[in-house]
């Protein structure tokens, strides 16, 4: 072992390759202190920069890449009630089909309320994305379409009506993919005859389950009273997105 006289005095000298221990009054590094770049100016031991100093403000941003996550845009509260209605869907037709129609009944309420909350949340927060704007319709639609194809599955609903609600579904589609393809236009965003269409549907399916769940000829009046409102709105606005769509065509 090298021994050095006890009256010698050892000076330590930092370079590039051996960085200083520094920015902690008590003398060691923290992990996210890094050795500043070639313009750095040599610092004593235990000293920091000066608050106007710019390599204060660099050495600051790099201590912030190890303490600070920022969370994706399109993971909000709105967008979580609507993933929340999409994986509601197959248990509120696992219990149609089961016949459990009170759980059906509460599941479809439940899955229909997030659909007023999630555009609550979204204005509240003032957070819309793209996402939540697709995600949104496609939840929808999910949950109509397979609570009536569940009904129907289960003779409780006529199946006529079924076929004209999926009928208009797919003649939508149809015509947005004819759209897509023969003109530039990349956003369809509902019409007013289309909410009222959903609103529609969504009251009929209620008292549908409803009548189900509970025995009652006043739900048996009103479910009956309630196929042709819901066989109207949907036809209806079926014809008014043809109109929107030939003056989108036009117009392109």
């Amino acid at each position: 072992m090298r021994r050095f006289p006890a009256n010698a005095t050892i000076e330590f000298k930092h370079s590039r390759e051996c960085p200083p221990w520094r920015g902690n009054q008590k003398g060691f590094a923290l992990p996210w202190q890094e050795h500043a770049d070639a313009e750095s100016e040599p610092r004593p031991l235990g000293s920091v920069w000066p608050l106007d100093h710019p390599l204060r403000a660099k050495q600051a941003n790099r201590s912030a890449r190890y303490t600070r996550w920022e969370m994706p845009r399109w993971i909000n509260v709105a967008n979580l009630l609507t993933l929340l209605r999409l994986a509601l869907v197959p248990f509120v037709i696992l219990a149609i089909l089961d016949r459990n129609h009170l759980r059906a009944l509460v599941l479809f309420l439940g899955a229909a309320a997030t659909d007023g909350l999630d555009g609550i949340a979204a204005r509240a927060t003032g957070v819309i994305t793209r996402v939540g704007a697709y995600l949104d319709p496609v939840a929808d639609k999910c949950l109509l379409s397979g609570v009536f194809l569940a009904l129907a599955g289960a003779g409780l609903v006529p199946r006529w009506l079924v076929a004209v609600i999926f009928g208009r579904d797919f003649y939508i589609l149809a015509a947005v993919a004819l759209l897509l393809c023969a003109t530039p236009v990349r956003q369809f965003p509902p019409s007013v005859w289309g909410k009222a269409s959903t609103l529609v549907q969504v009251i009929t399916a209620t008292v549908w389950l409803a009548r189900n769940a509970i025995s009652s000829e006043v739900l048996d009046t009103i479910s009956s009273g309630m196929l042709w409102p819901c066989a109207g709105f949907t036809l209806w606005s079926g014809v008014h997105y043809t109109w929107r769509g030939v003056r989108l065509a036009r117009a392109h």
